[in-house]
Formats: C-alpha cells, structure tokens, sequence
C-alpha cells in the first residue's frame, strides 16, 4: 500500500511539472521589466518568497498569458537614475521602465521614449482605470510617452502639517488650537515653560512653515505676473525672521542640523518631542514607536500653520502622475508591454495587488465583500512591490485595513479647519529645459540658498545681512536664471 502511494505521489508530481512547463510554454514573451525598489522587497527572502516567481508574480503571468523578467529598481535612487540613462543610452532596452517624473520630462525630451497615444484605444481596462489628468501631466507639445497610474494620495497637497502629543498639549490648558504663527508661537512658549525638558518643536522639516510664508513652491508670480524664485524674497525674509526667533529662543531642537530619521525617532520615542512637522504616513510607521514607549501619549495634526488670520497658507499641487511606465525606444516587445499593462489595470488584476490570492491571503463572505486581517495583509505586503498602476482605491483599501486613517484624515481635517491655498511649483510640472537645468547646475543658486538659511535660522548670519544674500544672488547670476525660467514657463504656458 505504501509503495502505491509512493508510485501515485511521483506521478501526480511528474504529471504537475509537466502541466507546469506546458503552461510556461503557452506564456508569450517574455517581456523586460525594470520596476521599483520598495524596502518590502526585502524581507521576502525571511518569508521563504522568490522575487522573481511566486504567488502574486506568477498569478499574473497565468491570468495575463504573458510571461515576465521583472528587475528592480537600485535601492539609492541617485545611482538608480544613472543606471536608467546608461541603459536607455546603450539601446540595449528592457520593454517597460518605471521613471521618476524628471526623468521621463529628460528622457522624452531626448528623444529616447517611445510615443504611445496610438495604443491607448486598444487598453480599455486602463482607460477605464486612471484618469485623463494623470496622462495631461505627462504631454509635451500634446504627446505622450508613457502610461501613467493616478496619484493614489489624490487628495492630499504637499507642506505636511504640525502633529503634536495631544495628551500634553490637552494639560495646557489653550482656549483654542493655535492657527496663526504668533499662536504657535506662544503655545511653544508655553510648552517650554511647562515641560523644560522636552523640545516645542523637533523636526529638521519646515514645510509647514514655508507654505505658511509662501515659500514651500520654488516659484512665484510677482506684481507683474513674472515668476521669480521664492528663496529669493521678501517673504522668504519673513520665513527666516520667524525660524530664528524660535532658534534663538530655544523653541526648535538647536541639534535640527544634524538630524536623521533615527534621531527624530529618538526624540519621540523619549518623550523629548513636543511637535514636529511630518506628513500623514510618519505617525503610522516612523513615529509609532511612541505609543509603546510613552504610555498615554497621544498623537494628533493641529490646524495648518499660517502667517496669520488673513494670509492663507500655500500649499502645493501633487503631481497627478505616480507610477510613470515608460516604453523604451528600441524595446522588442511594444504591443506585449501594453498588452500587460492593461492586464494589471483589470479588476482581476487589481484585486490580486490589493489583496493576494483568494483562498491563502482572504477569502470572500457570501455577499461577496473581502474578509482579511491586518496579519493576512502585512503576511503578502510585498505585494506592493508590484503594482503597476496606483490608484486613490487601492489606497484607501491598505489605508483602513492597517488602520492608518486617523492620520491621513487627520491631516486633511487639520487643512481643512485652517485658511489654506493650493499653489502650484512649475520647476516641478514644466517638460524638461535643457537650458534650464543645466544653467540651475551650473549656477548652484537654490543650494547656496539652503546653505544661507540655515545659517540665518541658527545665527551664524544676521538677518540684517538679507539684503546682501539678495545681492550675492544677483552676482551669482539670479537675473539670467530667472530669465530662463520664465522662458520655459512661456514654452509651455
């Protein structure tokens, strides 16, 4: 009997490999993909997953009958950009390459991406999906060389927000939450006297406080409809005077110079944080470390800063676009690369990225809704390391499941309560400008300009020296720079 099950076993597993190389055989392709790096990546090796093969890669290789070579993106995105250009220069191509918005607006301005609005008739699914606004974005001179997915984080605009530990600022006993600078002024005033061993204010990032000044964008229109560069204005003089007063009056961590993401987690795990300024994910995943630490602390975003009552905030624009699929010139398998890409914009597809596999990683109540735990989507939370096309649903799904709403609703709550703008930063939007860019290099104005306040904000430079920052500027070449800027945004405007 046991040499019957034996024999019946090998079988069944001859049989199974043979099933299984037929199936390989069917796939087309295969296609070259050089995708994403997402740090999930790595701990698939502890949970016994192949990168290359496993449920969720080969699920869609079945489901799409096209087979796939997936590399994935270097781990430093400054040696990855250099990886992309040498690659697109040799010719020796993949079919689909996921850019970052710069370099596609290099790219396919050099002439080194394939155009594909002729293709978008033949992807139904995609169409369907991702909104005419993500591809807008992408045009130059009303062509498109890529196949964009949605920004997931539609609503959201950049500048963070002030989060705070509530259950302390709950004991200072405020009438009402603080808005204009000179409220949060005196609320970190009061901190200072109350917790003298804690930092008011621990960050290195002052987003929410150059959109509070108007200077979170690099450009702006002046009274005459020009644009100039923000870091080069009276208002950017505003910023620094308020940034120096809570340096010197010991209202800023003095150490913010030095700061990485372990001190800022350092600093809140040790209850020495009062606030900072970070974006929705930070008190999800990099800040959380407080809650088991500190017990009784409480996380929450307070109203937008503003300069005061009247002055609304600015805010910028998010780029439409996240995921920028790219199709090489040269590459070999063009009508197969949008073939898949329309696959993974499928509702079958879409549901393997949001959830896994039916069966392992959820299975489905009688009504035909999702029953999953936290622990069976953390389990395949690599699975984000293949999504090809982002979208505000998918989003919101992983958003409520690991139970992260509070704060990206928080933050849009704070917003909300607060006089707020949206502004948009065209260095960002604009197709590349060869002259531009290269005359921004060459020039190094926006660093000195970072170098300089720095060194307002800590008092190394009197801020009576602002007018000659201004001037050394202009000797810099701050006038031929922003000729060139408003060249470019004539180009495109």
């Amino acid at each position: 009997m046991k040499k019957l099950f034996v024999l019946l076993l090998a079988v069944a597993m001859i049989a199974g490999c043979c099933t299984a190389a037929l199936a390989e055989e069917e796939l087309r392709g295969p296609i070259e993909i050089r995708f994403i790096y997402h740090s999930l990546i790595d701990t698939m090796e502890s949970k016994g997953e192949d990168y290359q093969h496993n449920r969720i890669t080969d699920a869609h290789r079945q489901n799409s009958g096209i087979d796939f070579v997936i590399t994935p993106a270097l781990v430093s995105g400054e040696e990855e950009t250099a990886r992309r250009a040498m690659i697109l220069a040799s010719g020796d191509v993949p079919d689909i390459m996921v850019l970052s918005v710069e370099e596609y607006m290099q790219f396919a301005t050099q002439g080194l991406l394939t155009e594909v609005s002729g293709y978008l008739d033949s992807m139904p699914n995609y169409m369907a999906l991702v909104p005419e606004a993500a591809r807008d974005a992408l045009r130059i001179d009303g062509e498109l060389f890529a196949i964009p997915g949605s920004h997931e984080e539609v609503e959201m605009k950049g500048g963070g927000g002030i989060i705070v530990r509530y259950d302390l600022y709950k004991e200072l006993g405020l009438e009402k939450e603080p808005q204009t600078a000179d409220e949060y002024y005196e609320m970190w005033k009061l901190v200072k006297e109350k917790y003298p061993d804690m930092y008011p204010f621990a960050d290195n990032n002052f987003d929410a406080f150059k959109a509070a000044f108007g200077v979170l964008s690099n450009t702006a229109f002046d009274e005459e409809g020009k644009l100039v560069f923000t870091w080069a204005t009276e208002d950017f003089r505003e910023y620094l005077t308020y940034m120096h007063k809570l340096y010197a009056e010991g209202l800023m961590d003095p150490e913010y110079l030095n700061y990485n993401t372990a001190t800022m987690q350092e600093r809140w795990v040790s209850g020495a944080a009062f606030s900072g300024c970070r974006g929705w994910a930070d008190p999800c995943v990099t800040i959380n470390g407080v809650f088991d630490s500190v017990p009784g602390s409480e996380l929450k975003y307070l109203p937008q800063l503003t300069k005061d009552a009247e002055t609304p905030t600015e805010l910028t624009e998010i780029f439409p676009t996240q995921r920028i699929l790219a199709i090489p010139v040269g590459a070999e398998n063009i009508d197969l690369a949008i073939e898949f890409i329309d696959y993974m914009a499928t509702p079958e597809a879409k549901m393997i990225q949001d959830y896994g596999i039916e069966g392992i990683d959820y299975t489905l109540n009688e009504d035909g809704t999702v029953n999953q735990t936290l622990d069976e989507q953390n389990e395949v939370g690599w699975k984000i390391a293949y999504e090809f096309i982002p979208t505000p649903e998918s989003f919101q799904i992983r958003l409520y499941l690991k139970g992260f709403d509070w704060a990206f609703y928080g933050l849009l709550d704070a917003r909300e309560a607060s006089n707020t703008t949206v502004v948009v930063d065209y260095t960002t939007f604009l197709p590349a400008y060869d002259e531009y860019l290269e005359l921004s290099q060459t020039l190094g104005l926006k660093a000195y300009a970072d170098e300089m306040a720095d060194k307002f904000i800590i008092g190394e430079r009197s801020l009576d020296e602002f007018d000659d920052y201004i001037a050394e500027l202009e000797q810099r070449g701050l006038a031929e720079l922003t000729d060139v800027l408003n060249e470019w945004y004539n180009m495109y405007n």
